[in-house]
C-alpha cells in the first residue's frame, strides 16, 4: 500500500519494509537525483511486483534480475507498462514477462520449423525457489484467427535452472510455427510449477563434547546429529536431514541444501561458520552431511546450529500473455 506524494527514495523503503524485499540502487551510479524525485502513488493492497513495476515505469527505471546480491537491483533503463501492454503476468510472489521470438524453418529437412518463446520468470528476493518445471502439456497458445497453435514435444517437461543469488531465470517455449497468414498469438498461457520451501527452521544441539546422537523434529523434517568429531584444531560434525515429502527436492542436480544455514554458537555468543560441507550420501528423502569447524576451545563449549526449510511444497503458478505479434 503506498498513497501520496512521496520520494522514490522513500517509497522504495517503503516497499522493502511491507515486503521483506532488499532493493539495491547501486547500480544506478549517482543515484541521488532520482532518489528525490517526488511521484503520486496511489495503491492498496497490491502484491510486491504490480506496485514495483507501476512505480519504476514512472521513475523510468527497470530491474537487473542477474546479479548476485539476491535483491531486486535497480537500473537506468525503461521498465514495460506492466501487465498494460500484454507482455508481463503475475502470480503471486513470481513475475513473468515475454523476452522474444525467434521462427525458424531449417532447410534440410525441409520440414524442420519452429517458433521458440523465450520468457524470463522471476520470483521476489524473500522466495527461494529449489526448482520451477515446465510441463509442455500445459502450455496452450491461440493465433490471432482463433486456432489453436501446436506445441511442439507436448510430453516434455522442461526443467528451468534456479541459481543461488539471481531472482531469475529465463525458459524457452517451444512451438510449431504457424502458416505465414498468422501474424500474432492472441493469447499465450500455461502453468509453471514450482517447488517451494517453508520457513526456514534452526535445529540446536548443545554441548557437542557430550553429545551422543540425537534425532529433533520441526514439521515436516527432522535433523539427526549422528557425531561430532575432534580433528586437531577443527570439529566434525555429521548431520541427516529427512524430509517427510520432499517431492524432488534432494535430487542429484540441486544444490540448494548445501546453502542452508550451519554454524558453532559459543557460550559468549560467538558464531563460527563450516570451512567446508560435505555430503556423505543421499536418497530420495534424505541427505547426510559432513560438516567441518575451525575449533579454538573444547567441544563442549559449542553449540551446533543448523537451519532447514521444514516443509517443501509443489505450487502451479499460471501465466497469460496476450496479442503478440510474430516476427
Amino acid at each position: 500500500t503506498l498513497s501520496g506524494k512521496m520520494s522514490l527514495a522513500d517509497i522504495l523503503t517503503s516497499l522493502e519494509r511491507q515486503t521483506g524485499n532488499k532493493i539495491c540502487t547501486a547500480r544506478l551510479g549517482n543515484s541521488a537525483p532520482v532518489l528525490r524525485r517526488t511521484l503520486d502513488i496511489d495503491v492498496l493492497k497490491v502484491p510486491f511486483w504490480n506496485a514495483l513495476d507501476l512505480v519504476l515505469f514512472r521513475a523510468g527505471l527497470g530491474v537487473y534480475p542477474y546479479g548476485e546480491q539476491g535483491s531486486v537491483e535497480l537500473v537506468t533503463q525503461a521498465a514495460p507498462r506492466a501487465a498494460e501492454d500484454g507482455y508481463v503476468s503475475y502470480a503471486g510472489p513470481f513475475r513473468f514477462q515475454l523476452v522474444s521470438l525467434l521462427a525458424q524453418r531449417d532447410l534440410k529437412p525441409p520440414e524442420s520449423r519452429s517458433l521458440k518463446v523465450e520468457l524470463e520468470v522471476a520470483w521476489e528476493p524473500r522466495v527461494s525457489p529449489i526448482g520451477l518445471r515446465q510441463p509442455m502439456a500445459d502450455v496452450q497458445a491461440t493465433d490471432d484467427r482463433g486456432n489453436p497453435m501446436a506445441v511442439d514435444t507436448p510430453e516434455a517437461s522442461l526443467e528451468v535452472t534456479v541459481p543461488r543469488g539471481p531472482i531469475a531465470s529465463r525458459l524457452i517455449l517451444p512451438l510449431a510455427l504457424p502458416p505465414r497468414d498468422v501474424r500474432a498469438i492472441a493469447e499465450l498461457r500455461g502453468t509453471l510449477s514450482a517447488l517451494l520451501p517453508s520457513r526456514v527452521e534452526p535445529f540446536r544441539f548443545p554441548d557437542l563434547g557430550r553429545v551422543r546422537q540425537t534425532t529433533k523434529r520441526i514439521a515436516g523434517v527432522s535433523v539427526t546429529l549422528e557425531g561430532v568429531a575432534a580433528l586437531g584444531k577443527s570439529l566434525e560434525a555429521r548431520l541427516l536431514v529427512h524430509f517427510d515429502q520432499p517431492g524432488d527436492a534432494l535430487a542429484s542436480h540441486r544444490t540448494w541444501i548445501f546453502s542452508n544455514p550451519a554454524y558453532l554458537e559459543t557460550r559468549d555468543g560467538k558464531t563460527i561458520g563450516p570451512e567446508s560441507v560435505h555430503p556423505t550420501r543421499q536418497t530420495a528423502n534424505e541427505l547426510g552431511l559432513a560438516l567441518t569447524f575451525p575449533m579454538d576451545r573444547s567441544p563442549e563449549e559449542y553449540t551446533l546450529v543448523y537451519a532447514t526449510p521444514t516443509t517443501i511444497g509443489s505450487v502451479p503458478l499460471e501465466y497469460r500473455f496476450r496479442d503478440i505479434p510474430l516476427p
